[in-house]
């Protein structure tokens, strides 16, 4: 699992937020061993110097779907690289270009937002958004279906600050206005127009202008231009600054269009007040105001709004609480632990598999993370294996890759409705980013072959790897318990969380 192929567009017409999300997801598959090119036609030159300074290979289609060259430069990128993944990322990637995809033979992710196509030929599709699972997708009969904002695709630079305490002011005074990668529409010069006139002492401003927005030269006079009277709130400008985080940590309100933006600020705990610049926008703008983790807003009420807001404490505190609940910053995380689950095969154990578990068995770091750390002898060994492989109450699995290579084993040892699981990467697969691929796939057989309704899991609390890797793969920690003598942390997942 080394290769991630990315097919996403980001132009003034259709914004950065594409692109930007893919880089997101780029950014975990690196961190996990693998390599990432982008097929993209890209227009800023800010943004092609930051996804290749991120490591990412880039290319640029000769033209766009549907002219059938695009998918021709795909295909070629296809036969050459041959992804692991192949990810669709834009509303111009068609019924027929999903189809042509996967009759390629390669994996395909397509992400969505809205349900644009009468029908989707995907493995996975990706919807990020509040209320994604009450769309009605019609997709293949094996597309595994990703939905909700549990899956948002956030960059690296946001996570350092999810745990942080955020500061609500009785009073607010600093807003950040952010209306996407390009804004076409030119919205932010109306909202800085709208700021001027707000009656707020003291009020600071930063204007955030994305990579691929094509007026700075007119924002930048109106942000030097003196509001009526010569009064009015100090306001900066902040061109496709790499600080995002550190800016909305900043702010104690922003004012954002409804875009993929919206997830960092609810991952930032930061209250908002969102606009709706493009019909796609419209889902994410009710939906996140129906759930209390944004206040929508027009702009012939924004004036209005951000005066109040800026001084009701209590509301900014409870959107501020209810976004954080709702995003959590594993998303890209989880995604990618899907993405390569599904690349993981898994085969009952039988008896001619004991000396290649005996020899991971006793493998000097499955051993440290074993509550028995002894070696086992190989007499020992041969009768439990049998016994286990035989054992009705035992799911044995011996997982392969897609080179059809042995890389690990899964046990899941049942008593009717609940099981406990066990886990075990072959040393030379380890640093591939398969752990928690491996539990989540495990656990997912162990659902489809037997009627358990609950999974635990037993950690030492020094294994730290486990514990995140069981934590990606949807475990949850249900407290601390003892195992053997030691002590450890007993995780839990249940059947309704993998549906």
């Amino acid at each position: 699992m080394k290769q991630l192929l990315v097919r996403a567009d980001a132009t003034v017409a259709m914004g950065t937020g594409h692109v930007m999300r893919c880089f997101a997801l780029a950014q975990v598959w690196q961190a996990t061993g693998g390599t990432v090119t982008f097929l993209s036609r890209c227009e800023s030159p800010a943004l092609r110097r930051r996804v290749r300074d991120e490591g990412i290979r880039l290319a640029s289609p000769p033209a766009v779907h549907p002219d059938p060259r695009d998918w021709e430069a795909t295909a070629r990128l296809v036969k050459r690289l041959k992804p692991d993944w192949l990810v669709l990322d834009g509303y111009h990637f068609d019924t027929g270009y999903q189809q042509a995809a996967r009759d390629a033979g390669v994996r395909v992710m397509v992400t969505d937002d809205l349900v644009h196509w009468p029908r989707y030929h995907a493995d996975v599709l990706l919807n990020q958004n509040l209320g994604a699972g009450k769309l009605s997708y019609n997709c293949d009969p094996d597309t595994r279906m990703l939905l909700g904002p549990r899956y948002a695709l956030l960059r690296t630079e946001f996570l350092e600050w999810r745990r942080r305490r955020r500061r609500i002011p009785k009073q607010a005074r600093k807003v950040l206005v952010t209306m996407g990668g390009s804004d076409p529409k030119n919205v932010t010069l109306k909202v800085i127009r709208i700021l001027k006139r707000v009656p707020v002492v003291g009020l600071e401003a930063v204007v955030m202008v994305g990579a691929g927005n094509p007026h700075l030269d007119v924002l930048k006079a109106e942000v030097q231009q003196p509001g009526v009277g010569g009064r009015g709130p100090g306001i900066r400008f902040a061109h496709a600054p790499e600080n995002v985080a550190e800016l909305m940590a900043w702010a104690d309100l922003a004012v954002s269009a409804g875009g993929s933006t919206c997830w960092e600020l609810v991952l930032m705990g930061l209250p908002s007040l969102v606009l709706v610049v493009a019909d796609n926008q419209r889902g994410v703008a009710a939906a996140l105001d129906t759930a209390g983790a944004a206040r929508r807003t027009t702009l012939r009420r924004l004036r209005a709004d951000i005066a109040d807001i800026l001084g009701r404490v209590n509301e900014r505190r409870s959107i501020s609480e209810r976004g954080r609940e709702m995003v959590d910053g594993g998303g890209g995380r989880r995604v990618v632990t899907r993405l390569k689950a599904a690349a993981i095969s898994l085969r009952r154990a039988h008896a001619e598999d004991g000396r290649l578990v005996w020899q991971w068995r006793n493998d000097r770091e499955t051993r440290a993370a074993s509550f028995r750390s002894g070696r086992l002898p190989w007499s020992d060994h041969v009768k439990w294996f049998l016994d286990q492989v035989e054992s009705p109450q035992c799911l044995f699995y011996i997982a392969v890759n897609s080179d059809s290579s042995p890389i690990g084993q899964v046990r899941c040892d049942s008593d009717g409705k609940t099981a406990v699981i066990s886990a075990g990467l072959a040393k030379e697969a380890r640093g591939c980013g398969y752990g928690a691929a491996l539990v989540l796939r495990g656990s997912e057989q162990c659902f489809i072959d037997s009627p358990v309704e609950r999974i635990h899991a037993y950690i030492k609390p020094q294994n730290l790897r486990s514990l995140r890797a069981f934590q990606a793969a949807g475990y949850v920690r249900a407290g601390m318990t003892r195992v053997q003598g030691e002590s450890a942390h007993r995780l839990v997942l249940c059947r309704r969380d993998l549906q």
